[in-house]
This record gives C-alpha cells, sequence and structure tokens, in this order.
C-alpha cells in the first residue's frame, strides 16, 4: 500500500509539475502581451514615469520577478524587479507602435523574467492531499479487516461454542473441551 501512494504521488508530482509549466508559459504569454501593449503609447510619447510606473505595476504578479526596457524614444532603459542572468529564458518583445494609417515604428524593447515553476512546491502542495488519503485508505482498511474477522471467525465461532454448551449434555462438552484446542482459540478471539 505504502508503494503503491509513493508511486502515485510520484507520478501526480512530475505529471502536475509539467502540466504546471505549460500552464505557467501560457500565463507568461498572456502577461508578456499584456505589459507590452501597456508600455507602446507610454513609449511613443517619450514617457519614461508612465513607463516606469508600469515596469513596477508589473512586480504585483508573483509569476514576474523583474523586467527590462528599453525605450527608443529617449535611449534610456528603465528596469524593476530582480532581473537574473539564469533559470528560464526571458520574455523579450520588440514594441511596435502603430498609428492607423499604416506606418509601423519601432519604441523599444521589453524583456521580462519570470519566476520559474518549483517541483518542490508542487510536492509540497500535494504532500497534504496524499497524506490524507493515505490515512483515509488505512483507516478504512482496518475497520474492513476487524469487520471480516468478526463475521467470518468471531461470530460463527461463539455460535458453536453456544450450540456446544446449549444441546450437548455437561460432560460430554467438558470432556471434549478438554481435549481440544477449541478452548484456547475461543478465549484468545475478541468478541
Amino acid at each position: 500500500m505504502v508503494l503503491t501512494v509513493a508511486l502515485a504521488m510520484t507520478a501526480n508530482i512530475v505529471v502536475g509539475h509539467n502540466m504546471a509549466r505549460m500552464e505557467q508559459s501560457r500565463r507568461l504569454q498572456f502577461l508578456g502581451a499584456s505589459y507590452a501593449e501597456a508600455l507602446i503609447k507610454p513609449l511613443w510619447d517619450c514617457d519614461d514615469t508612465a513607463a516606469q510606473a508600469i515596469m513596477n505595476s508589473m512586480l504585483q504578479s508573483r509569476a514576474i520577478s523583474g523586467g527590462r526596457l528599453h525605450n527608443a524614444c529617449t535611449g534610456s532603459t528603465l528596469a524593476s524587479g530582480v532581473l537574473s542572468n539564469g533559470g528560464m529564458s526571458p520574455y523579450v518583445k520588440q514594441l511596435v507602435y502603430d498609428d492607423g494609417a499604416g506606418h509601423s515604428f519601432n519604441v523599444g524593447t521589453l524583456e521580462i523574467e519570470f519566476t520559474p515553476v518549483s517541483i518542490m512546491q508542487r510536492a509540497t502542495d500535494s504532500l497534504w492531499e496524499y497524506f490524507f488519503v493515505t490515512t483515509a485508505m488505512t483507516l478504512c482498511l482496518a475497520v474492513v479487516t476487524l469487520l471480516t474477522f468478526r463475521r467470518l471467525i468471531s461470530q460463527p465461532l461463539r455460535a458453536f461454542q453456544h450450540s456446544l454448551i446449549s444441546e450437548a449434555p455437561a460432560a460430554t462438552v467438558l470432556h471434549w473441551l478438554r481435549s481440544s484446542r477449541l478452548p484456547v482459540a475461543m478465549t484468545n478471539s475478541p468478541a
């Protein structure tokens, strides 16, 4: 039973981690595209203050660890959060302003780094679930075992003992009880 639970838990952690990574990838693409769209107008207006405010607001999402923005208009580079040079590859997008008349202008480059999905976090999240499932299975197994023992062994043995005592003469029953191992089984069985 422990091996089965351990295998199920391991499989759940691995599959759950892979699913969480795929879900995070989809979510990160959405977040990256949303913030890129929000930054285009402030960059077109050469407004570093508004762009920095949007960069700072990105950190409200726990999935984003940091970001860097190069403003083509002012030539400045704005940063927010913690930028590392490892882990997941960053989301990089060229920001292009479309004036509606068919003209496109490159206004900057956005780079966002995301917090990687932790397999340990996935393991600890599901650990409590498996603890409760294992405890419930163990309790159910103990109850079923006890009921089966009572039904298959204890109750028939008690009925047999009562039938021997009630129907046979006392001397015959005492002689038979002394010569058999049944009394040992009857006195040791839980009723």
